[in-house]
C-alpha cells in the first residue's frame, strides 16, 4: 500500500517511490503488482488499483498514464517495442513503450491474465484464470495447453536449463522441459510432517540453480 522500493546496490540506501494520486509527479498506484524494464532502462509499474506508470531513472521522473484507462494490472513484460500488460478482467493490453500509446487490447478466455512470460526461444506464454495460452507477437492465440485447461495460472518462470514452470493457484507446481510438449505436475518432497501447499504464488531461481517457490500455506520453499 506504500508504493515501490528500489535497492540499487547493497551498499546504497533504499530508494522509495511513495504513492500519491494528489501529486502529478508521484507514483499513483498503491497496490503494486507488476514491474518490468524497457530497452531504455525505464521501469514500468502496474498496480491492482488501476494505474500504469513509468519511472525514467535517467531523469528521475515519473509518468502516469491515464490515456489507456484504469485496469487491475497483474503482470508486465517487455516484447520488442511493446509493453504487454496482463489485467484482471480486461484481457491483455499492448502499448508502444516509446510513444506510450495503446496499440491493441487482446480478448482471452476469462479475460484475466495473471502471468506473462517471454521464453528464451521467443515464445510468449500467458497464464490466465482459465489456463495457459501460447501467443504470437501480434497477440493471436496459437495454442492452449489442455492439461492446464480451466486452471488458474498464477506464476510462470523459465529456469537456466530451459524448463518452464507454472505455479497454479489451487493445483500446485507444474513443469515442462525442452523435450516435452505438455506440462506435468511436480510434487516436491517435504521434510517431516510438512505439507506442500497447492497455492503457488511466485517462482524464481538462484545462482546455484535452486528453484525458489513462494506459496500460501507452506511459506517459501527451495527445491534443488
Amino acid at each position: 500500500h506504500g508504493g515501490l522500493n528500489m535497492l540499487k546496490d547493497e551498499k546504497d540506501a533504499l530508494v522509495q517511490y511513495i504513492s500519491s494520486t494528489n501529486d502529478a509527479d508521484a507514483l499513483h498506484g498503491k497496490l503494486i503488482r507488476a514491474v518490468t524494464e524497457d530497452d531504455a532502462g525505464n521501469i514500468w509499474v502496474g498496480s491492482e488499483d488501476g494505474y500504469l506508470s513509468r519511472i525514467r531513472k535517467s531523469e528521475n521522473k515519473i509518468d502516469n498514464f491515464s490515456n489507456i484507462g484504469k485496469h487491475n494490472y497483474q503482470c508486465l513484460i517487455h516484447v520488442n517495442d511493446e509493453i504487454w500488460a496482463g489485467t484482471f478482467g480486461d484481457g491483455i493490453i499492448i502499448l508502444d513503450w516509446r510513444s506510450c500509446k495503446l496499440k491493441k487490447q487482446i480478448t482471452i478466455p476469462g479475460q484475466s491474465c495473471i502471468s506473462l512470460l517471454r521464453t528464451s526461444e521467443g515464445n510468449i506464454l500467458a497464464g490466465t484464470s482459465k489456463g495457459l495460452l501460447e501467443l504470437d507477437d501480434d497477440g493471436k492465440i496459437e495454442a492452449e495447453h489442455p492439461e492446464l485447461k480451466e486452471k488458474f495460472i498464477h506464476a510462470l518462470y523459465e529456469d537456466s536449463r530451459g524448463n518452464i514452470w507454472a505455479g497454479v493457484f489451487g493445483d500446485g507446481l507444474w513443469k515442462k522441459s525442452e523435450l516435452e510438449r505438455n506440462f506435468i505436475q511436480i510434487k516436491p518432497s517435504m521434510p517431516g510432517k510438512c505439507h506442500f501447499s497447492n497455492y503457488v504464488s511466485s517462482l524464481s531461481e538462484d545462482g546455484a540453480g535452486n528453484l525458489w517457490i513462494s506459496t500460501e500455506g507452506s511459506g517459501i520453499l527451495r527445491m534443488p
